[in-house]
């Protein structure tokens, strides 16, 4: 509905079905474990309206491939400072940076260990 200003903590927690989201350009939040453990997700597109994306909000997504989300898009870490939006999912797969082709450390905003540069997973742009 027009009124849904966020998705719950554990919406579709273990949702196996589920292949795509699009979420609506109403929503503002995408609270903790919204779609933990959706093993059958594989792109979601998050508009720019969504100003907060909660620590493991994607958590152990194995299959997912693509998403889409705005640059000022807030993503809230964990109490230990942890940003684990998308832990044991194929975006973790980037880890070389897009400058030197070194290692990168840190994830999803990770730091070049060979070249020092900050750098944004291709798939954050």
């Amino acid at each position: 509905p027009a009124s849904l200003r966020k998705l719950g903590q554990s919406a579709f927690l273990k949702c196996e079905s589920l292949e795509e989201i699009v979420i609506p350009e109403n929503l503002k939040e995408i609270e903790r474990d919204t779609f933990f453990e959706c093993k059958g997700l594989k792109r979601a597109v998050i508009p720019d309206t969504v100003d907060r994306i909660q620590y493991r909000a994607f958590y152990n997504c194995p299959q997912l491939e693509t998403i889409s989300i705005s640059d000022r898009t807030q993503r809230v870490r964990d109490d230990h400072g942890e940003l684990d939006i998308f832990a044991f999912s194929k975006l973790m797969d980037n880890d070389r940076c897009t400058s030197c082709g070194g290692r990168m450390k840190g994830f999803p905003f990770k730091k070049c260990t060979l070249c020092g540069k900050d750098t944004t997973p291709k798939f954050l742009k």
